[in-house]
């Protein structure tokens, strides 16, 4: 790792739009469907609103998560934390943390913290 310790030669580690995190929480609300019920994020990670799309469970939402800077490139920073309350379920997707570009002086870093109770749902494609 010595040789891509160095710092970025463009944006700084930390700077805007390098750090980004995103924290989810699910649970179900007085009618027994998931809901999305907290949402914090700093760009440059983006949520879409759920969508209920699946006939064989209508009370599941769909999330994707989304990095409004392109790729991740030297410095970034990613920290994403999902939290599934009891009962509840979710499909979470994204294409966020699979678009890398080359990377000459750092590294790129996501860090994901996954909290499911027993008896909840987190499906997800492609792997988070």
């Amino acid at each position: 790792m010595a040789p891509y310790l160095a710092p970025p030669r463009a944006m700084y580690v930390g700077a805007p739009g390098k750090h980004g995190y995103l924290n989810l929480g699910f649970e179900l609300d007085a009618s027994g469907k998931s809901i999305l019920r907290e949402l914090d994020r700093r760009a440059p990670l983006i949520v879409q609103q759920e969508l209920y799309f699946d006939e064989e469970l209508p009370g599941m939402p769909c999330v994707y998560i989304l990095s409004s800077g392109g790729p991740n490139i030297d410095g970034d920073r990613y920290t994403q934390n999902i939290t599934v309350g009891k009962g509840a379920m979710v499909f979470v997707s994204t294409g966020a943390a699979t678009k890398l570009a080359e990377m000459k002086d750092n590294y790129s870093g996501l860090s994901q913290v996954i909290y499911v109770e027993e008896g909840d749902t987190l499906s997800s494609f492609p792997s988070l």
